[in-house]
């Protein structure tokens, strides 16, 4: 999610930008509470889970792709999703920095929620790991959950914080300060309580729907639970 917001005519594209404007203006006595408020204040508002988002869209892209390949390649694509993998991939970078920043080291990621598995870095290493794995003809698993997890850090729009994007290259900190885990766990419960506000997080949750609903209508459960794949 991007973040663009306007102080006097001036317009501030990223959290950085705007505490230095606000802290500009400030006293030198308030200038370090303010800003710390400013950065809670705007976590708490614009980074949501993005859950539906993030697997819906993901696996609608899987599902797409498979149905726009010839019928030979259509059968082929077909064999080799597993549509488990792209579930996790999808999610990957979450699971990876949420319990880093709230709980095991926030200190080693600056309390950031999205830290390395957000990184440029980290997505081309997985690329890499998983076109190595494809080559070797050893399974399409590892490409699709390097690929789904690299299409989470295009959905949060990453390169917009460019130094979470292109960390370590542009300094050792990943930015903006997050709030505490219940300040952000109680955020992100009324967030998900009004998903439907967000358009590609309902259009992710009607993918998954759709999905869902396929998977029971072919009598397919007990094949996708074994092995991820949907006929």
């Amino acid at each position: 999610m991007g973040f663009s917001t306007t102080f006097d005519g001036l317009t501030a594209r990223s959290i950085f930008d705007a505490q230095m404007f606000v802290k500009s203006r400030l006293p030198a006595d308030d200038r370090t509470n303010c800003c710390g408020k400013l950065a809670a204040d705007y976590v708490l508002r614009n980074h949501s889970l993005f859950v539906f988002g993030h697997v819906g869209l993901t696996i609608g892209a899987a599902y797409g792709s498979r149905l726009a390949a010839s019928r030979w390649t259509k059968r082929r694509i077909g064999q080799a999703i597993d549509y488990r993998v792209i579930v996790v991939g999808s999610m990957l970078p979450d699971l990876i920095d949420k319990p880093l920043g709230l709980w095991i080291a926030p200190d080693l990621v600056d309390g950031s929620l999205r830290s390395i598995g957000h990184t440029l870095i980290f997505a081309i290493a997985l690329l890499i790991a998983g076109a190595a794995f494809w080559r070797a003809e050893r399974g399409a698993g590892v490409a699709l959950f390097a690929a789904s997890s690299a299409g989470h850090v295009v959905l949060d729009l990453t390169w917009r914080t460019e130094s979470i994007l292109l960390w370590p290259f542009l300094g050792w900190e990943f930015g903006a300060k997050y709030p505490s885990p219940s300040q952000w766990a109680s955020q992100h419960l009324f967030d998900a309580l009004r998903f439907f506000t967000d358009y590609p997080e309902l259009a992710g949750f009607l993918v998954i729907v759709a999905f869902s609903t396929r998977v029971v209508y072919t009598k397919n459960v007990r094949r996708f639970l074994l092995r991820g794949i949907m006929t």
